[in-house]
């Protein structure tokens, strides 16, 4: 999880890579559904967009905001794991491997109630 310097961005490292851009749709999807679940933003979900990197600025702002690294965990997911995860409506149905979390408004970052 990265703290953009305007909102959080989760990241899942994928054990099977996306062949873009035969798999374009599906990812695609994938991702708005995702949005969808966390309440993102759902014109960000798209495969050519670039990713924050923690430890430089975000120059969206002025002044710049830091771009810092807010949690990190081991392993991988499969693209398959995340789609069987998600409701038709983009609603959690299990409780891994996704964790639902929340920016307090004093920058610390915990689980949502």
């Amino acid at each position: 999880v990265v703290q953009s310097g305007g909102g959080l961005h989760c990241y899942w490292r994928l054990r099977e890579a996306f062949r873009l851009p035969d798999d374009a749709p599906r990812a695609k999807a994938l991702l708005q559904r995702l949005a969808r679940c966390f309440g993102g933003d759902l014109a960000s979900a798209e495969c050519a967009r670039v990713l924050r990197v923690p430890g430089t600025l975000n120059f969206k702002y002025d002044p710049p905001r830091p771009v810092v690294l807010e949690q990190i965990e081991d392993g991988t997911v499969d693209p398959a794991e995340l789609d069987e995860w998600l409701a038709p409506g983009g609603s959690p149905e299990m409780d891994w491997p996704l964790r639902a979390c929340r920016l307090y408004d004093d920058g610390r970052l915990g689980e949502s109630p």
